[in-house]
């Protein structure tokens, strides 16, 4: 069965290295919080949420996200502590929100004919447990977490481009930034 139309977002990727680790926290959340809706993606900063297009619109949407991607360039990004969104969402915090933010209006102004509904800012950050961590547990799970040192630096090389493809989601195209040199 083919179907005309997918999801997809965009997001930053840390290094390999670094997403072990954070899978290494979402499995732990898993484990011992029973919050495992976080691991259907990979470690990722989200940019642009998920947007539902018809998949003849995909190439086209390519090519925008690569023009603002090779107008930046890439970036020092500091991952630090933790955070959380209410009692349901547990969070690493992502620094160098700047960087963050004018690529998400790069990319919002360069998106504008698919009339997507986004706001105006974001908050950049990786979510360890998000939309089945219990009330019951998040208390306990907060404790936890909040309390360990988490913090990596790294550079984001590349804007990713990832589609759902009706079970769980994978990179479909990375779009390099410009180099510092």
């Amino acid at each position: 069965m083919s179907f005309s139309r997918a999801l997809y977002f965009t997001a930053v990727l840390p290094p390999a290295e670094i997403s072990k680790e954070i899978l290494d926290l979402k499995l732990e959340m898993k484990d011992t919080y029973h919050a495992s809706h976080a691991l259907k993606l990979p470690a990722h900063i989200t940019i642009t949420p998920p947007i539902n297009l018809e998949q003849s619109q995909e190439e086209q949407f390519k090519s925008s996200i690569a023009r603002v991607a090779g107008a930046h360039r890439r970036w020092q990004v500091e991952i630090n502590g933790l955070g959380h969104f209410g009692k349901r969402v547990i969070f690493l915090q992502v620094h160098a929100q700047k960087f963050f933010q004018d690529l998400y209006l790069d990319l919002i102004a360069a998106l504008e004919s698919y009339d997507l509904k986004l706001s105006k800012s974001i908050h950049p950050h990786i979510t360890l447990a998000s939309k089945d961590l219990r009330k019951e547990f998040f208390e306990r799970a907060w404790e936890d977490f909040s309390s360990r040192a988490f913090r990596k630096i790294f550079y984001a090389e590349s804007l990713c481009l990832l589609k759902h493809d009706g079970k769980s989601w994978s990179v479909l195209e990375e779009f390099p930034f410009q180099s510092l040199e």
